[in-house]
């Protein structure tokens, strides 16, 4: 009996150094997720608010449509009428404003995608280890685990 103590005194250590190592690996995973989380969130809110100016590029185009199909009557059935070049004037106006709006749009787009793209690569680099949790919110979140690991044990 006396010899089964002395070797479960002598892996104790073993054991020990396992389960702080254990509970390492899930406190750093802890505050990965931490950090990947607002990242996530921040994709979240730009693909909606590309879908928005998505929609938005869809309706300045249907404007353009509207615009380019009034020149086409007045061209049809009013090419008499005797404010004719202003009506005409007008509308191509309104569609050179809403091209020009589009541009902008897309442009806009083009920005949010960019940005879409350098939380996802933020992401990565956590994931990766590339980007490093903090080594003293590592330690403190390491030591709160232990003491919950160990008052578990105590409890069972």
């Amino acid at each position: 009996m006396e010899n089964n103590t002395n070797a479960a005194t002598l892996n104790a250590p073993v054991v020990l150094t396992e389960k702080v190592k254990a509970l390492k690996l899930i406190a750093r995973n802890t505050l990965r997720m931490e950090l990947i989380s607002p990242r996530l969130a921040e994709i979240s809110h730009l693909e909606k608010v590309v879908a928005e100016t998505t929609d938005d590029t869809k309706t300045m185009q249907k404007g353009i449509d509207i615009a380019n199909y009034k020149i086409a009557r007045l061209s049809r059935l009013d090419a008499n009428h005797p404010d004719f070049e202003n009506l005409k004037k007008f509308q191509e106006d309104r569609a050179i404003d809403y091209l020009k709006d589009i541009e902008t749009l897309n442009k806009r787009i083009e920005n949010l995608n960019k940005e879409i793209l350098t939380q996802k690569e933020a992401i990565a680099k956590i994931e990766t280890g590339e980007t490093l949790v903090s080594a003293e919110d590592l330690a403190n979140l390491v030591d709160k685990l232990i003491l919950q690991d160990a008052k578990n044990t105590i409890t069972q």
